[in-house]
């Protein structure tokens, strides 16, 4: 599918439909969508699902606890030129071998008044 980005490299969705002058969008972070993430370090990726409303959550080792902490910016593992969300939240308790971030998107969506579609090349 194509890809929805914004001018500043934001990650908004990817055409789910098109018609004759309209196309259909699916945001990211729509429920159940999974996206594979990566932070300041592109070699260390990892798994979210979307939670509906342009949020995604992800479950990561405890032992990763130290590299990510709330602000950071994640990006598109599969084309980290786009941006996909900020961290919100992170949960990691104390002898638990895993731990929650909680991911929102950096722009609201009615502040988008132009986006580009460009192929995905996967």
């Amino acid at each position: 599918n194509n890809i929805v980005v914004t001018e500043n490299n934001v990650l908004v969705g990817q055409v789910e439909a098109v018609g004759a002058n309209w196309s259909k969008i699916k945001k990211t972070g729509s429920l159940g969508q999974k996206l594979t993430l990566v932070g300041e370090d592109p070699n260390l990726s990892f798994d979210a699902v979307g939670l509906g409303g342009g949020e995604l959550a992800a479950e990561l080792p405890a032992r990763l606890s130290a590299v990510f902490k709330p602000g950071d910016t994640l990006r598109w593992a599969e084309n980290p030129n786009y941006t996909v969300g900020l961290i919100d939240k992170i949960d990691f308790k104390e002898g638990n071998p895993f731990g929650k971030i909680l991911i929102v998107s950096p722009i609201s969506p009615s502040a988008v008044i132009w986006v580009n579609i460009l192929p995905n090349n996967d």
